[in-house]
Formats: structure tokens, sequence, C-alpha cells
């Protein structure tokens, strides 16, 4: 199975396709790979928080994400990144929307790790 890749970026908070910005850049790779599906419906991108723009903070933070059978996140940690951006990141991650990955023909829960990336541009 080839893992599902998540390109350009859209303006605003709630977006879901568009046009290419510099912008943070979220990748989606699934590691079970005894399933299919897990495509993206909607992405909501993380707000960049006010002190880490001020302060010229960037950078990653990846995520442990497990997406229920109805393709709504379930559980969302953080695994690594500048905690400066873990909320911000946290509360973005849980509004994203998926088709839920399929078993056996069947939609089935699946985890994976999620980058969101927080870049001055």
């Amino acid at each position: 199975m080839d893992p599902a890749g998540i390109g350009a970026r859209t303006p605003g908070p709630n977006t879901s396709t568009g046009v290419p910005l510099a912008a943070p850049v979220a990748s989606l790779v699934v590691h079970d790979f005894s399933m299919v599906g897990l495509a993206v419906l909607h992405r909501v991108d993380p707000v960049y928080p006010d002190f880490a723009r001020s302060a010229r903070i960037q950078g990653p933070v990846v995520l442990m994400m497990t997406v229920d059978e109805r393709g709504q996140p379930s559980q969302v940690q953080v695994l690594e990144g500048h905690p400066v951006f873990h909320e911000a990141a946290l509360q973005a991650a849980r509004q994203w929307r998926f088709e839920p990955a399929r078993l056996d023909g069947q939609p089935a829960s699946a985890t994976f790790r999620l980058a969101l990336k927080f870049s001055l541009r």
C-alpha cells in the first residue's frame, strides 16, 4: 500500500484543498500496511502561536494519531516538537476527518504519525 501524502496548504484555519502556499505542511504515514484507505477528507491548519511568531520559533511537531472506524481522531498525542506548538498542533489534528481505513473490506481504526511543520515565510 502506498502511504497517503498530504500536499499543498490553503489559506484560512479550515482547509481541505487549494492553492499552494508557503505554509506548514503535514505528511501522513500509515504504519499498518495491512490496511487501505485513510484518505484525508477535511484538514484544519494549526494556528501559529503569536509568541512563537514574534520569537521567530519554527519547527515540526510529530503527532501519533489513531483514527476510528468513522474516520475521526480518537487519540492524538505529541511525540516530538517544540512545546510552544504542542497545543496548536493537537487542536488542529483533532478536527481532521478521514475516509476510514479498511481491513478485509470493513472500516477499521488505524494509527499513524502526522507531522505538522510550523514555518515562518
